[in-house]
């Protein structure tokens, strides 16, 4: 909704959980990938968002590490 701020996230990489950090002025999710050793160079990325009047999204991609 677009009057309806972010009530809960949560976030994923190759199945497992990592915390996010949400900054409402700037609307942004972040995420350090230093605070995870990954096996292997792609990375299967999922970020579930709600907002206060219970609209999910789901962004699902991968990335690659360099």
């Amino acid at each position: 909704d677009e009057f309806s701020d972010i009530a809960k996230y949560t976030g994923f990489i190759n199945n497992q959980w990592i915390l996010l950090e949400y900054e409402p002025k700037r609307k942004t999710l972040t995420y350090d990938l230093s605070d995870l050793q990954f096996e292997t160079e792609k990375l299967e990325i999922e970020v579930i968002v709600e907002d206060g009047v219970g609209n999910e999204t789901r962004l699902n991609t991968s990335v690659f590490l360099k």
